[in-house]
C-alpha cells in the first residue's frame, strides 16, 4: 500500500503521485492517458479502457467416485464462482445425465449445451451487468408470501406438494443473487453498474440468505400442517397469520432501508415469541413441536433481515 498526500494545484484541484514503480511497470510517461473509474470510496487508475469482456473461465469436474450429494453441491460452486463454462465427465456420465441434467436447470441462465456418453457441458449464459437484485430479492419475498398464504388454505396434499415446488424457484433466485455478489465484492468495477455499494453487498447477503431459509422453514411448514388435528390447526393458523405479518413488516423495513423502521418493529418479535410459547403449552400433539420449531426459525430469520437495516444501512 502506498500512503500519498494530496497536494493542491491550481485554484480548485488537488493532485496525487502515481509511485514510480507502477509507471515504469506500465511504462507511462508524462502526458499519456490513463482512466479512472469511480466506485464509491475506491478510485482505480487503469491504463486501457475496457470495452471487450474478459474471456470466460472453464472448470471441469470429474462425476466418477463422487456422491450425489458432492456434485450437486461443486455445480453449485463452480456456478456461483461465475465460471463460464462447466464440463463433467467421466464414466459416470451415462448413469448421472438425469440427475446432472436436473441440477443445471435449478440455476439461472446455466444450460446444457453439449453432451455425450462421456460428458456433460453447460454454459453459463448470464449477463451480471442487466440483472437487477433488489427486483431479484422482491421476486424471492413474492414468491415467498405466496407460500405462508397458501400455507394457511392447504386442505390436500396436491396443494402441500405445489407449495413445496416453490420452494425451489426461491432457490434458484437464491443462487444468481449469491452469484452476482461474489462476483462484485471481486470485480468492484461493477459495483456501478449494478447500481450497488460496498455495503450493499453485505446487507444483500444477509438478506437472500435469510429469505432462502425462510423459504425452506415454510416449506417443511407445508409439509406437516395436514397431520395437525382439527382444533390444534385453527390455532397454529392463528399463529402462522402473526409471522406472516412480522415478515411482511420486516421486508417493507428493509425496501425502505429505514433503522428506524426496524427499532420500531423490534417488539413484533417478542409478541411472536410469546405466541409460539402459547402454542406449544396447548399443543396435544407432536407435530406441534416440529411446527413451532419452524416458526421461531423463520422469526429468528426475520429479525436478522431487520438487524441488517439496522446495523448495515449508511
Amino acid at each position: 500500500m502506498y500512503i500519498r498526500k494530496l497536494v493542491k494545484s491550481g485554484n480548485s484541484s488537488l493532485v496525487v503521485a502515481v509511485p514510480k514503480e507502477w509507471l515504469e511497470r506500465q511504462r507511462l510517461k508524462s502526458g499519456d492517458q490513463v482512466y479512472l473509474d469511480d466506485i464509491g470510496e475506491a478510485l482505480t487508475i487503469t491504463v486501457k479502457l475496457q470495452t471487450e469482456k474478459k474471456p470466460g473461465r472453464e472448470i471441469v469436474i470429474n462425476v466418477d467416485g463422487k456422491s450425489i450429494a458432492t456434485l450437486k453441491r461443486q455445480i453449485r460452486m463452480a456456478y456461483i464462482n461465475d465460471y463460464t463454462t462447466i464440463i463433467l465427465k467421466g464414466q459416470g456420465i451415462p448413469k448421472l445425465s438425469k440427475f446432472i441434467k436436473e441440477q443445471i436447470m435449478e440455476l439461472v441462465a446455466l444450460e446444457a449445451v453439449d453432451e455425450s456418453s462421456a460428458h456433460i457441458v453447460a454454459r453459463n449464459f448470464l449477463n451480471i451487468e442487466d440483472v437487477d437484485l433488489k427486483l431479484l430479492l422482491r421476486r424471492m419475498d413474492n414468491i415467498i408470501r405466496s407460500m405462508i398464504i397458501d400455507c394457511k388454505d392447504i386442505k390436500n396434499d396436491e396443494l402441500a406438494e405445489n407449495i413445496i415446488a416453490r420452494d425451489k424457484e426461491v432457490n434458484k433466485l437464491s443462487f444468481v443473487v449469491f452469484k452476482i455478489l461474489k462476483t462484485a465484492y471481486l470485480n468492484k468495477t461493477l459495483l456501478a453498474t449494478i447500481g450497488i455499494s460496498e455495503l450493499d453487498i453485505l446487507r444483500y447477503y444477509q438478506t437472500n440468505l435469510h429469505l432462502e431459509k425462510i423459504g425452506d422453514r415454510v416449506k417443511y411448514i407445508a409439509s406437516l400442517i395436514l397431520k395437525l388435528p382439527g382444533e390444534n390447526r385453527k390455532s397454529f393458523i392463528r399463529l402462522l397469520t402473526d409471522i406472516e405479518t412480522y415478515y411482511k413488516e420486516a421486508m417493507k423495513v428493509w425496501y425502505h432501508g429505514s433503522p428506524d423502521m426496524a427499532e420500531g418493529i423490534a417488539k413484533e418479535k417478542e409478541a411472536v415469541d410469546v405466541a409460539i410459547n402459547a402454542f406449544l403449552e396447548k399443543a396435544t400433539s407432536p407435530v406441534n413441536a416440529q411446527l413451532a420449531i419452524h416458526i421461531f426459525e423463520i422469526a429468528h430469520n426475520v429479525n436478522d433481515i431487520t438487524r441488517s437495516v439496522s446495523y448495515l444501512s449508511e
